[in-house]
């Protein structure tokens, strides 16, 4: 219900789509890959779904809910829409995939087949996002984290992280379409209705909710600190990759960004022991966020200029 009426209202006052603001990417410039404008919100949909899903599959909440999910709706309401780095959105399933499988793995007897599949996921979608591929050291991190150096686990996961690629390049040569990796060096572009404020709101709610998780660690299980642990080794690892995003890609590093923000966030209103400053804070955020889409993302067709 929350995606259908955010995407009512962007559409209703004809929210304004941004088009230079394009983000590196091996398939997108080698095919000339272009979304629709009309996958902006289904994609952002399935992206919050399956946050809701690796969170609750997890256990990373004291109880189930759909905030994470609902939180990130919110989040991309408040940046102006955008085809050209669409293709970020296309990549973060992929990276979230990932990420789900490699929480799974602690005290299997054969964690191999699970981090050759995440190694994949994370591959592909850094074929889509060309920075994406530093998740494939996070997961030979999270994998040196959680287990003792296994040469066959190892193995596999080089072997997953060098499929995608390999085929990728294969087709390339088979249709005869040239591999653009010159895509990295992107001309440098301005992120329209993009304000100090609304970064430095999302960074200090990040970090408040990055401390609340580490302030769960005293109180959890070896299984739930492990997945803690992997959890911030991975959203840290995609905080760095949309900074390195950010000369080219402004838009999309602001689009990547979101996933690591709303894995820490919803640390701070989903506690199992909720104070006031709980209730004031989000009841800040929404009125923040009220008034920042209507002020600076959509201000001139709601405030006559």
């Amino acid at each position: 219900m929350t995606a259908a009426l955010l995407w009512f209202l962007d559409f209703s006052f004809d929210t304004p789509f941004v088009e230079n603001s394009t983000a590196s990417s091996l398939i997108a410039h080698t095919f000339s890959l272009r979304l629709p404008l009309w996958t902006h919100w289904p994609l952002i949909f399935l992206n919050a779904a399956l946050v809701n899903y690796l969170l609750s599959l997890h256990e990373l909440q004291p109880q189930r809910n759909n905030f994470a999910g609902w939180l990130m709706l919110v989040l991309f309401w408040l940046v102006s829409p955008s085809a050209s780095a669409s293709i970020v959105l296309l990549a973060m399933p992929f990276f979230t995939l990932g990420l789900t499988i490699l929480l799974g793995v602690y005290r299997q007897n054969d964690a191999g087949a699970a981090y050759f599949n995440a190694a994949f996921l994370a591959s592909v979608g850094s074929l889509f996002l060309t920075y994406g591929s530093i998740s494939l050291l996070l997961i030979l991190l999270s994998l040196l984290y959680t287990r003792t150096p296994n040469w066959r686990e190892i193995t596999l996961l080089i072997l997953g992280a060098a499929f995608p690629p390999l085929l990728f390049l294969a087709i390339s040569f088979l249709i005869d379409s040239e591999v653009v990796f010159h895509s990295l060096d992107s001309a440098t572009s301005q992120l329209p209705g993009l304000t100090l404020l609304l970064v430095v709101s999302i960074g200090a709610l990040t970090i408040v909710g990055l401390l609340k998780l580490l302030g769960t660690f005293s109180t959890s299980s070896n299984k739930s600190k492990n997945s803690k642990a992997v959890l911030m080794i991975n959203a840290g690892g995609l905080i760095v990759c949309a900074a390195l995003l950010y000369p080219s890609s402004p838009l999309g590093a602001l689009y990547l960004s979101f996933l690591p923000a709303v894995l820490f966030i919803q640390a701070i209103f989903t506690a199992q022991k909720k104070f006031l400053w709980h209730d004031l804070l989000f009841a800040a955020f929404v009125a923040f966020a009220i008034w920042y889409w209507a002020t600076v993302v959509n201000g001139p067709m709601i405030i006559p200029q």
